[in-house]
């Protein structure tokens, strides 16, 4: 018979206890040629833990198993632990397997292909399940004790530290603590005293400090400096002497109760003086702090909505002069570098004004509103039919890859992974996925929720009126939230544009509206529509 043997480490722990992969191989493909078996495919894991399938060589064996080549006959393991660590998941797999004749078999625990070696199996995978959690806690238990000690359990280091090996051997190696790294510590300094300020310089937002740092050539390790991370830097104790482990659970990465953290003290960066002044200066700069930034904030009609057509970021609004004129700006050129993007600014007032009006021209209209209600019925009817099947299959990748996420947490965050390039790519790729999964699942329930009854002319015709003219109206309290009911994205590329939004949302408002009423209930829904093929939006360039 053609066999592929899988092998699986989950710690480099396991090769000096004498169960690694080439140890496996070895042992395996003794027993395959003594039975005259032939080995067709070695699949070889490692770094990962056997208590779910969240395991890419696994995963390809079994598609490979599921083929209509057939390419073995057997699976054959050193022990069944090496397969699964988990007894539902055990079953369910050799039930899959045994569906397209592949046998599972584990060298080292022989058992019959009946009713009572089936129990034998169940109760041998139910103890490695046991001993697998029981594994768990006492590694908890030891880097929560480890931290205590003062010696850093994770695979990287904070910025501003590197993590220096000691000469007292651990679990996996020799223990490290955590040191000043002395360039990136002189950044961390920086980027406090660009917070705080002096008599001659003001203190600088989480914003400014990213471009500044960006500016005089400063990387976060390779990588150009963005708000959020100058925005973690300020917000933690760390560098003033106080890691804390055990912060968040690995799982959901939510944080954990202030009970279950341990402190680590590490050699301090700046003093706690210095960090409580920046937190400080950082609070009255916070959202409703002030009434100048709400004033400011009521004013970005096409914020979250208008995006740059050359590199695909948002356009946000921005001050000149004091204040005395505002213009849109490419975020990529606004927080990164001017470099970066060639989109000229735009003057706020012009850019809204050509925006309502193209709306009110092009979308607005009896005739277009028709037009788009009778699309989204013909895209309704072609997408409703599979949503059931489709919403299923999602829903079960959605949870097979967020458990894949949450173990290669923990697995860093207990120290048997090192978190590699490689495996922030793949991190990266399946939280991309996690993303579009549940943007699918969203749009799926709002397909549900579409009103599919038909609306009369005059409905419809005094709806696109009193649209209009509330957008057209200075100083409308509902033309923001209207323009963004019905339009879902304005793409600018001076001298042009394309405005974009939904056939449902328009259904959705006309639905929830009422004459007199500035309060609509609106669905959405993925059937775009473009009031033309080409670009529809002039706007003027400064």
């Amino acid at each position: 018979m053609n066999v592929a043997i899988y092998a699986r480490i989950s710690t480099g722990r396991q090769v000096e206890e004498g169960v690694s992969i080439e140890g496996q191989v070895d042992q395996v493909t003794k027993w395959t040629n003594a039975e005259g078996h032939s080995i067709i495919e070695i699949y070889k894991e490692l770094g990962c833990s056997a208590t779910d399938d969240r395991r890419p060589e696994f995963k390809r064996m079994i598609s490979d198993a599921k083929s209509p080549d057939h390419p073995f006959d057997i699976i054959a393991v050193h022990t069944l632990s090496r397969f699964f660590r988990s007894t539902i998941d055990l079953g369910i797999y050799e039930r899959e397997l045994k569906r397209v004749k592949v046998q599972l078999i584990s060298i080292t625990q022989l058992t019959a292909e009946d009713e009572s070696g089936a129990m034998l199996r169940t109760l041998i995978s139910a103890f490695d399940e046991y001993q697998s959690k029981e594994n768990g806690k006492n590694v908890r238990r030891s880097m929560k004790e480890n931290a205590k000690q003062g010696y850093f359990n994770r695979s990287k280091a904070p910025f501003g530290y590197t993590a220096v090996q000691t000469d007292i051997k651990g679990r996996n190696g020799y223990k490290r603590k955590l040191e000043p790294n002395h360039k990136e510590a002189d950044v961390v300094r920086l980027i406090f005293s660009l917070a705080t300020g002096d008599e001659v310089n003001p203190s600088l937002g989480v914003k400014s400090i990213a471009t500044e740092l960006n500016k005089r050539g400063f990387q976060y390790r390779g990588k150009t400096w963005k708000s959020q991370k100058i925005w973690e830097i300020l917000d933690s104790s760390t560098y003033y002497g106080d890691y804390f482990f055990n912060k968040r659970n690995a799982r959901t990465r939510e944080l954990r109760d202030e009970a279950d953290w341990v402190l680590t003290k590490v050699p301090p960066v700046i003093t706690r003086e210095i960090f409580d002044k920046a937190r400080e200066l950082r609070s009255e700069r916070a959202p409703g702090k002030s009434t100048e930034y709400r004033s400011q904030s009521s004013r970005t009609l096409l914020t979250g909505i208008a995006k740059c057509g050359i590199c695909g970021k948002g356009f946000v609004l921005m001050s000149g002069k004091g204040g005395k004129y505002d213009y849109y700006r490419c975020s990529t050129r606004q927080y990164h570098s001017n470099h970066l993007c060639t989109a000229p600014n735009i003057p706020r007032e012009e850019l809204e004004a050509v925006v309502l009006n193209k709306v009110a021209e092009l979308v607005l209209t009896p005739e277009r509103i028709q037009l788009m209600l009778i699309q989204l019925r013909e895209d309704i009817k072609k997408l409703q039919a599979p949503d059931r099947q489709r919403e299923k299959t999602i829903q079960r990748q959605l949870s097979l890859t967020k458990e894949q996420v949450d173990a290669w947490y923990e697995l860093i965050e207990q120290g048997k992974l090192e978190l590699h390039q490689t495996l922030k790519d793949r991190l990266a790729a399946s939280q991309h996925r996690i993303d579009a999964m549940a943007r699918e699942l969203a749009d799926i329930g709002r397909r549900r929720q579409i009103p599919l009854k038909k609306f009369g002319t005059q409905q419809i015709q005094e709806f696109a009126e009193a649209m209009r003219d509330e957008i057209l109206t200075p100083g409308s309290k509902y033309a923001k939230k209207y323009l963004h009911t019905i339009v879902s994205e304005i793409r600018i590329n001076p001298p042009n544009g394309v405005i974009t939004g939904a056939n449902a949302n328009m259904a959705g408002a006309i639905s929830g509206w009422k004459r007199g009423r500035g309060h609509l209930m609106v669905p959405s829904h993925v059937s775009n529509w473009r009031a033309r093929k080409d670009s529809n939006l002039r706007p003027p360039s400064s």
